[in-house]
């Protein structure tokens, strides 16, 4: 990826093999218009090289479907079923679970104001070197550690991450396929613990068209966890501009949403069981 990225790990529920979305029943389905969000949704927009509309197909996309991208460009998200390799995301959470439990016992927890803190390592293949957790605040908002991974420490290079980096990597050529983008990285690894309540609604970045530097652009989460089943928690709620009303999305095991950064509110429901996810954000 280049300099430094943040990964984020968010306890997730397995997954089923088709995409199931759900429109939920709001009392804010306007939401999205008072907020502006179809001016936001245009703004935003801006940075698109190609048009909704136009044919993809020559475009060589290596990890977006071509109805994916087209689902970006008409609605600002997409979800991609399949994404991560089964095999590397299904050793993520254990692994990642392991180096939390390694920093946790070293007190890593009780010095968060310190905002990053190094895992201690385990034996060889018990963890991932590496890792860097923090507990972000406030925590009155979002009940999840993460882990920050910077390349240099060798994290990124480490099974099962190595593989899983791949796939976002392939992903970042297709954004810089689809839009004008700066190139910077950020990954987080997020977990949320069994009985979390989740993470309050919010936007990733202000609306922007390209024009002002360093803001993110594009945030994709992918999920680790298998096995999920209705009622285990953790959907990530979406409010698209254009619907009026939210889209609850699963995080079932290899699955990845996409969605523009500074025009698409989300949240992430309670979760009954740990739930793990993977986020880029690309600038």
């Amino acid at each position: 990826f280049g300099s430094s990225c943040l990964l984020a790990i968010a306890s997730c529920p397995p997954a089923p093999t088709r995409v199931c979305i759900m429109l939920a029943n709001l009392a804010d389905e306007g939401a999205m218009e008072e907020d502006g969000g179809l001016e936001a949704f245009q703004l935003c927009s801006n940075i698109f090289a190609v048009r909704a509309g136009a044919a993809l197909s020559f475009l060589g996309l290596a990890r977006l479907s071509e109805r994916g991208a087209e689902s970006l460009l008409r609605h600002g998200f997409c979800i991609e079923d399949g994404f991560l390799p089964a095999p590397a995301a299904a050793a993520l959470p254990s692994a990642a679970r392991t180096s939390l439990e390694l920093w946790q016992a070293a007190g890593g927890e009780a010095s968060a104001e310190s905002s990053v803190a190094e895992a201690c390592g385990g034996a060889a293949g018990d963890d991932i070197p590496g890792l860097r957790w923090s507990v972000p605040v406030p925590r009155s908002a979002r009940s999840d550690f993460v882990a920050t991974i910077v390349e240099e420490d060798g994290a990124a290079r480490a099974e099962p991450l190595r593989t899983l980096l791949e796939a976002f990597r392939e992903l970042l050529n297709d954004l810089n396929t689809l839009a004008v983008l700066e190139g910077a990285v950020e990954m987080q690894l997020a977990w949320y613990p069994a009985g979390s309540e989740g993470y309050r609604r919010h936007t990733d970045a202000e609306p922007d068209d390209g024009s002002h530097r360093g803001q993110r652009r594009f945030s994709a989460v992918a999920y680790c966890n298998a096995g999920w089943r209705p009622g285990d928690g953790g959907e990530l709620r979406l409010w698209p501009p254009h619907l009026g009303r939210s889209v609850d999305i699963e995080p079932v095991a290899g699955r990845m949403v996409l969605f523009l950064s500074g025009c698409i509110p989300h949240e992430v429901l309670a979760n009954a069981r740990e739930r793990v996810a993977l986020t880029m954000w690309v600038r």
